[in-house]
């Protein structure tokens, strides 16, 4: 059965770029796959979409249709996809492949946080196998307070989604030596938030709670560096991924 990839983050943060290249190195790996796009405002993609949600809506025709801004014209289209369900659904159903990769909107508050996001995802998957890889920008990687705010993002994603998630900070080939060895340091892999904060001068009690809460839950372990650029740490993802869907175990025609 195919398993579904849901790519989650905020804009910038890489996803169209992750859908793109990660899928090569799946390919390359032997799987095969079909990306989706879920983005009515793209304007270019790197690669080309085996399902298109523009074939149904485009935010710059509702922004011209319906006279709105662009703000506006975001959220009408992302609400507008409900409509368009049974479409995409249809056009899921003419690929048989090992994994869809579903790139979503750039503007993820969109889609993540008003009921229409969930709605359409649940639609499209359906009973399938599906895991969300939520994607960290580098830029909050490298500040703790930043780092609790992006991870805190994350947990309410995926309690708005309720699907199995992996966390990643992207772009890794930008971090910084220092912050990418502490990520891939062993000690990444219970305490790194409050290892973070106390090397940071700050008093602030309710960021030191968030990064205890954080760790305590086990929610900021296996931040996994990742780079759509050199495919680094794709190894990895790809074993988090396969631990989440069938428990470590290699897909099996």
């Amino acid at each position: 059965m195919e398993s579904y990839i849901v790519l989650v983050g905020t804009a910038g943060s890489g996803k169209t770029h992750l859908a793109d290249s990660f899928g090569r190195w799946l390919e390359s790996m032997g799987y095969s796959i079909a990306r989706v796009n879920l983005d009515p405002a793209a304007e270019w993609l790197p690669y080309p979409p085996d399902v298109d949600v523009r074939d149904y809506v485009s935010a710059r025709n509702v922004m011209s249709e319906m006279r709105l801004g662009p703000n506006g014209a975001l959220i009408a289209s992302v609400d507008m996809l409900v409509s368009h369900v049974e479409d995409l659904r249809r056009d899921l159903s003419g690929y048989k492949v090992d994994y869809f990769i579903v790139d979503t909107p750039g503007q993820m508050e969109l889609f993540a946080f008003r009921s229409s996001g969930p709605i359409v995802l649940d639609a499209l998957i359906g009973r399938s196998e599906s895991v969300t890889v939520f994607l960290v920008d580098p830029v909050f990687a490298e500040k703790p307070s930043s780092l609790v705010s992006a991870l805190l993002l994350s947990a309410s994603t995926y309690l708005r989604l309720g699907k199995p998630q992996v966390n990643i900070v992207s772009k890794s080939d930008l971090l910084l030596p220092e912050v990418l060895e502490f990520l891939e340091s062993p000690s990444g892999d219970n305490r790194l938030l409050e290892e973070l904060v106390s090397r940071e001068d700050t008093s602030d009690p309710l960021l030191l709670r968030m990064a205890e809460v954080l760790d305590e839950t086990g929610y900021s372990g296996r931040l996994i560096p990742v780079s759509s650029e050199t495919q680094s740490g794709f190894e990895q993802l790809y074993y988090e991924i396969q631990k989440i869907l069938r428990g470590g175990e290699d897909q099996v025609e």
